[in-house]
């Protein structure tokens, strides 16, 4: 029993492994943003950074010590390193797991190419924190049909990364995911309450260590402006600003509105809470809403006509056929009941 399990385990991380190798040396993954391109320098300290950080800020500062403590290799640096071993154990996870189904080696490595192919050619740490986060679901789902300690560790330790990775994200999948979770399980086997009980503490251990790293007087600039920031760019106010016929009046042009659209903040003139704290409030949840007709549309041809979103969609209906369960309909609809709530309150879901 005890080598038949090590051999599952060593093929799942062969397979997974070989895969994502394989893609990065046949063809050149680019970031899917420039988030990991600016944190990745962040923690390593070249480019525009002199020094490098364990702080992240969309990272938990924990997340930022494991990064910088990988050694770089060939060139490799740390951050790198650690996006792509996500994937790896990610996909090892999905092998091992439809494997132990009692399903083939064809359906978990068709499973496994349509997943990770474009988290692998065009990484971004927020997906990697979803992945890590479902990667844990999947190990919940084993260990209800097949309890062994080792699972529900190595389930606690991917949920744990992935809120090390991005807090959003895994409350999101987690929140998705909630019909699909062994709830019984939970109530009844004492293992996993430990296991539930252990993941929520570190998770708030982490919380409590990230807000302790930011509470130097340096961040009170970024703290400040940043709540204001998403209002004006990921909440579409700054379409709405530009058509404000006073501008001008309150010191605000054109350009600046341009600049910020562009993400540029490093003028604290232009991008100053205090001038546009009290413009965004000014417009106001009413006003943002006369645009949801055109987020909604935008939103519902991206879910139906985009063709990266159609192989998740894929992915989904085969696990479907595979355990045909009305809480992955019920995981659906969440899905599309908060996606479609930050549509229309200006939050136009980003594919990712």
């Amino acid at each position: 029993m005890t080598n038949t399990l090590h051999k599952d385990v060593f093929w799942a991380i062969a397979l997974s492994a070989s895969f994502v190798i394989g893609l990065c040396l046949f063809f050149e993954p680019l970031w899917q943003s420039n988030d990991d391109v600016w944190w990745s320098m962040v923690a390593h300290g070249y480019g525009f950074v002199a020094e490098g950080s364990a702080k992240l800020w969309w990272s938990n500062v924990i997340w930022g010590y494991l990064v910088r403590a990988i050694p770089t290799v060939n060139g490799v640096l740390g951050y790198s390193t650690a996006t792509f071993g996500s994937l790896i154990i990610f996909g090892a996870v999905l092998v091992y797991a439809v494997r132990k189904m009692g399903f083939g080696w064809l359906l978990s490595t068709t499973l496994l190419v349509l997943l990770l192919t474009r988290p692998v050619l065009s990484p971004q740490f927020t997906v990697n924190a979803g992945l890590l986060t479902v990667g844990a679901v999947i190990c919940a789902w084993l260990y209800r049909d097949q309890p062994q300690i080792g699972t529900l560790v190595v389930g606690c330790i991917l949920a744990f990364l992935g809120y090390l990775v991005r807090d959003q994200e895994f409350l999101f999948v987690i929140l998705v995911a909630m019909p699909l979770l062994p709830w019984q399980t939970v109530l009844k086997d004492r293992s996993a309450k430990v296991a539930v009980l252990s993941l929520v503490l570190a998770s708030a251990g982490a919380k409590y260590v990230n807000h302790l790293t930011y509470q130097g007087a340096e961040w009170d600039d970024f703290k400040n402006w940043t709540p204001v920031r998403v209002q004006l760019h990921d909440y579409g106010k700054l379409s709405l600003i530009s058509r404000i016929p006073e501008l001008e009046e309150k010191g605000i042009s054109q350009n600046d509105i341009a600049m910020l659209t562009m993400s540029f903040s490093a003028d604290p003139k232009i991008a100053n809470p205090d001038l546009w704290r009290p413009i965004a409030q000014d417009i106001g949840f009413n006003k943002s809403v006369r645009a949801w007709g055109v987020i909604g549309k935008n939103f519902g041809e991206s879910v139906f006509n985009d063709r990266r979103l159609a192989v998740l969609l894929l992915v989904g209906f085969i696990l479907f056929l595979l355990k045909p369960k009305p809480g992955i309909l019920v995981a659906y609809g969440v899905f599309f009941v908060v996606a479609t709530t930050l549509a229309w309150l200006g939050r136009s879901p980003p594919f990712r």
